[in-house]
């Protein structure tokens, strides 16, 4: 049976009247009972009218005919849980204040991806009243155009010097220290530059995880280690025997290294060759520093290269990047809360 334009337009404004004000199950039952009215060629009328399926039709029919009650709570029109990012405005502003302050490069550029990982953005949001889950800021990264940095894979680099005298590792892999000064880490990297490659010396403090001396040349002889060492000397305080821990290559093991560790009251460790955990602290700063920088910038010459890694040592990773290792704090509070600790005792 044809069912005429007239009705199928009443039908319509009727639903449109009614269904904002009723529940799934109520609207089922008003379609049902407009079908049964129809009769034959109903409820594909009544479904074309109210936009929905015949299924949902023959359901609300069957609802009306067996009397049948709903067995849990009925879901509203627009009900359900809203998204995060519809109940608090404020996110996504408060998101990009996290990002877009960063700047990368030399000269320096606006940083489309991000450097810190789903899970530091969420922490970092919470003080603000803004807790929500590490995939929540995924998504909204996501709805952004934000990309977070996928590091690349590892490769081993060190050469080892077959005739050095034989230096325990005293770490074992045991990166931490319950003071500033009692084991240092090293490890020597290179950056490629347009000029050629740009060598990097760091040395990193196991208590704060802070670097506390770094050096950058066009080569990667030993007083590149000394130079790092010095500042490392004049930043924070050496404790006697302090252990001083390395991979085992040629510069580490040299007598010249080992003629400077002796002077500044240091004991040398060095891991196993090819062996990356063994030196996984310094590792994992040139992983962070080659994700978030290195491979992301191109360097004209080894100054522009220079002026870029100072800038992520002191001004980033040793301030504002946060580390899981300690408590998803920075170097810097750490540090700060050390001394604080120390002048009231």
């Amino acid at each position: 049976m044809r069912i005429p334009d007239e009705i199928r337009t009443q039908l319509e404004l009727k639903f449109a009247v009614l269904f904002p004000h009723l529940d799934e199950r109520q609207r089922r039952l008003l379609m049902a009972a407009e079908a049964r009215v129809l009769g034959h060629g109903g409820v594909r009328a009544v479904a074309r009218a109210a936009a929905v399926s015949e299924t949902t039709v023959r359901k609300g029919v069957f609802e009306l005919e067996t009397g049948e009650e709903p067995l849990g709570r009925v879901r509203r029109p627009g009900g359900g849980r809203k998204r995060v990012a519809e109940l608090a405005p404020g996110l996504r502003p408060a998101l990009l204040a996290l990002v877009e302050p960063d700047e990368r490069g030399d000269p320096m550029s606006p940083l489309r991806w991000t450097v810190k990982s789903t899970r530091n953005l969420a922490r970092e949001l919470a003080p603000a009243g803004n807790k929500v889950s590490a995939d929540t800021v995924r998504a909204l990264m996501r709805e952004l155009g934000l990309v977070p940095c996928q590091p690349r894979p590892w490769r081993a680099t060190t050469i080892a010097d077959d005739a050095a005298p034989a230096t325990a590792d005293l770490l074992a892999r045991d990166f931490t220290a319950d003071a500033p000064g009692r084991k240092l880490v090293s490890g020597i990297t290179y950056v490629h530059t347009w000029a050629g490659f740009l060598y990097l010396a760091t040395v990193i403090d196991c208590h704060t995880k802070t670097v506390v001396g770094w050096a950058m040349a066009d080569h990667m002889k030993t007083s590149l280690i000394s130079d790092a060492l010095d500042m490392a000397a004049r930043n924070i305080d050496l404790a006697e025997g302090c252990i001083f821990h390395s991979d085992r290559g040629g510069q580490y093991t040299s007598r010249e290294l080992r003629c400077k560790l002796s002077s500044l009251g240091l004991r040398a460790s060095v891991g196993h060759t090819g062996v990356c955990w063994d030196n996984a602290m310094a590792e994992s700063f040139f992983g962070s520093l080659k994700n978030e920088l290195v491979q992301r910038t191109s360097f004209p010459t080894r100054a522009h290269a220079h002026r870029a890694i100072v800038r992520y040592i002191e001004m980033f990773y040793n301030r504002k990047r946060l580390h899981s290792r300690l408590g998803y704090n920075t170097p810097a509070e750490v540090h700060a809360e050390y001394e604080e600790l120390q002048a009231a005792a």
